[in-house]
């Protein structure tokens, strides 16, 4: 929901994690979210599986990509700026893995 990008662009970029909230829960046209989404994935029915090629209406890991420029978007909509600058999808996806190791640091 628009909402729910207010809550995202106002969270501190140091403390954003990401996930997908696989499996059944993908990025659709008809979320508010959909619009900052520039990566797309061709997908088929579970009926007509293909190797390579995603289950129409689930989320894979691959989607986090999805998850991300999400989020880069309400972040970036955020006129107040809780980063300061724009952030690129890079910045991001440092940021958050550095978040991700910081609180689960049994992982590095």
């Amino acid at each position: 929901t628009e909402e729910n990008l207010e809550v995202v662009s106002k969270i501190p970029v140091d403390k954003l994690m990401l996930e997908t909230d696989a499996p059944w829960c993908d990025i659709r046209l008809s979320h508010a979210s959909s619009k900052h989404v520039k990566t797309l994935f061709e997908s088929k029915k579970p009926e007509k599986f293909e190797e390579g090629v995603r289950v129409k209406g689930r989320n894979e890991p691959s989607g986090i990509v999805q998850v991300a420029e999400a989020v880069l978007g309400a972040v970036n909509s955020n006129s107040e700026g809780s980063h300061g600058r724009e952030l690129t999808l890079e910045d991001l996806a440092r940021q958050a893995e550095e978040n991700t190791l910081r609180v689960f640091d049994k992982l590095k």
